[in-house]
């Protein structure tokens, strides 16, 4: 698929999206951002995911990215070093899963 193309699917992907997804004038204006960089209204910047491993739409990651960013900003610095320890401790487990899974 050449790059004309690629837009021309994605641009009709962002139609039916934005038939069926409710979403605010600057979650929108976030939305054609991403779409213009060549990327999927089935994707997000994060690659946060659902429980179930799949990859959350653009406008669910980026709500998400919202509420984190503000309840982090509400941390005191006691509570902000411990939120990046636990995220160091849980990004040192994943590589691990993965290093043990690549090994097998």
């Amino acid at each position: 698929m050449n790059n004309r193309e690629k837009q021309s699917y994605l641009q009709e992907e962002l139609r039916a999206y934005e038939k069926k997804k409710e979403m605010t004038a600057a979650e929108l204006s976030e939305l054609y951002k991403w779409i213009e960089q060549g990327n999927s209204v089935y994707s997000n910047p994060g690659m946060i995911t659902h429980d179930d491993g799949s990859e959350m739409d653009f406008i669910d990651g980026l709500r998400i990215e919202t509420i984190i960013a503000r309840e982090i900003s509400s941390l005191s610095s006691e509570q902000l070093l411990e939120y990046h320890r636990q995220q160091e401790k849980c990004m040192s487990d994943l590589l691990s899963v993965m290093t043990m899974r690549c090994a097998v």
